[in-house]
C-alpha cells in the first residue's frame, strides 16, 4: 500500500459479514481502532441497520485492504479540496471590503483568537466561520496599516463586539 503514511490514524478491517451490509470484504477508517463503530462487528440486524445509516463519505471500501485505502485516500483528498475551496469562497468574500469594512465586521462580530494559532471571524450569517492562521491575521492587519499592535487590536474590537 503505497503513501499509507498519507492517512493517520489508519485503521483497515475485513468486514465481519463479507460485505453484506457495508458492500466491501475490507473497509479503511480515518480512526484508531478503539474508535470504531461497534456495530460494525455487531449482530446480523444491528450490522445492517448501521450500514444503512452510515456515512460513507469518509470510509474506504475495497475487495482488498489496498481498495480500501485507495478509496479512503481519495475520499480524504475531495473532503480536503472541498474545505480549502469552502475557505477560499469565504476569503474572498474579506478581500473585496475595504478597510473600513473589514475593521466594522470585526467590531461587529468580534475576533476570537484560538491559543494564539488562528482567529476565528464569524460570518454576516452567522452560520460559519472564517478561521485564519494567526501570522496571515497579523499580516492582514499589518497591511491594512495597523502595524506591529495587533494584540491592542484585537482587545479594542473584542471589547467593542462585547458591549452591542
Amino acid at each position: 500500500m503505497e503513501g499509507l503514511s498519507k492517512i493517520y490514524p489508519l485503521t483497515i478491517v475485513a468486514d465481519r459479514y463479507g460485505g453484506s451490509y457495508s458492500g466491501a470484504l475490507f473497509t479503511a477508517w480515518n480512526l484508531q481502532y478503539d474508535q470504531l463503530p461497534g456495530e460494525i462487528s455487531d449482530c446480523d440486524l444491528g450490522c445492517g441497520i448501521f450500514w444503512t445509516k452510515a456515512d460513507r463519505s469518509e470510509i474506504g471500501f475495497g475487495s482488498n485492504p489496498n481498495e480500501a485505502y485507495q478509496d479512503l485516500l481519495e475520499k480524504l483528498q475531495v473532503k480536503k479540496l472541498k474545505e480549502q475551496e469552502a475557505l477560499e469562497r469565504k476569503l474572498r468574500n474579506l478581500r473585496h471590503l475595504t478597510q473600513e469594512e473589514f475593521c466594522e465586521k470585526i467590531k461587529r462580530q468580534g475576533v476570537f483568537h484560538n491559543g494564539e494559532t488562528s482567529v476565528v471571524i464569524s460570518t454576516d450569517e452567522g452560520e460559519s466561520v472564517v478561521c485564519l492562521p494567526w501570522a496571515v491575521f497579523e499580516l492582514i492587519l499589518r497591511k491594512l496599516g495597523y502595524g506591529n499592535d495587533v494584540d491592542a487590536a484585537i482587545k479594542e474590537w473584542s471589547k467593542k463586539a462585547e458591549t452591542k
